[in-house]
């Protein structure tokens, strides 16, 4: 049996601020010729925007979108009861969100952050650079959460702390919304969320896609991708766009 590889963390840790770079670019060919969804959406008057969700958004649809591998939401949100996550659960509010929170939410994920996600960085004294929420301080040591995974929890004591800020930008990247293909996608991914911020966990788990649907659910264009064609668009703009959303997501674990 042939020794087993291992990739340096610093090299892994290269290499996804490079894919998360190319994914930052807009689709070549038609794409390349408009704005990003999200910025076309913000010029959008979001009570509209709110409105047609809640008519003409088709929460089955918004489902798959929600727990498709592209769009990810379900990995740090729950659209049911479950622990461990870095995102609220999105069938359980004391205080429902409007339909213009919602949309709000999505498009600018920094311009409303609830205190208990608000994120901070921590400088250790070995130079490490730590990013998450608080989950508990203590006299002795801060618990950090710093993904959605049940191991993604971190104990920093106050001895080993140089220094920590509070971030002003969500751990929500900005531009998720730029995976979906169209305006009506969007549509039906924020219908879906109203469909269950209302009727809560047990139309979550109605709506919630089987690995079957999951698997039927590929958009032509994500299996059309003209690779050459998103490297060519690669600059530099891009990788600092991708730099930007692993340091504040990738970086605990992948150094």
């Amino acid at each position: 049996m042939s020794p087993r590889r291992i990739i340096p963390t610093s090299l892994i840790g290269r290499q996804i601020v490079i894919l998360v770079a190319i994914f930052c670019i807009h689709h070549p060919t038609t794409q390349a010729q408009r704005p990003p969804l999200d910025q076309t959406l913000l010029q959008e008057d979001i009570q509209l925007l709110a409105r047609e969700a809640r008519q003409k958004g088709i929460a089955r649809r918004g489902a798959l979108l929600f727990h498709s591998p592209g769009l990810g939401c379900w990995k740090c949100h729950a659209a049911d009861s479950e622990a461990n996550l870095i995102g609220p659960v999105l069938s359980e509010w004391t205080n429902p969100p409007s339909d213009v929170h919602l949309v709000e939410s999505i498009l600018d994920p920094s311009k409303v952050i609830a205190d208990s996600y608000r994120a901070k960085q921590w400088l250790t004294v070995d130079g490490e650079n730590i990013v998450g929420i608080p989950i508990e301080v203590g006299e002795n040591e801060v618990i950090v959460r710093t993904g959605p995974g049940t191991s993604d929890v971190m104990r920093l004591a106050n001895e080993d702390i140089e220094a920590n800020k509070t971030l002003a930008t969500s751990i929500m990247p900005s531009g998720q919304v730029n995976v979906l293909q169209s305006r009506q996608d969007f549509l039906d991914l924020v219908g879906y969320l109203i469909e269950i911020s209302e009727g809560g966990p047990a139309t979550a788990a109605k709506l919630e896609p089987t690995e079957k649907e999951l698997l039927a659910f590929s958009p032509s264009e994500d299996l059309n991708l003209d690779h050459s064609g998103i490297i060519r668009d690669w600059n530099k703009e891009s990788y600092q766009r991708g730099q930007e959303i692993y340091q504040r997501v990738c970086q605990n674990c992948h150094g």
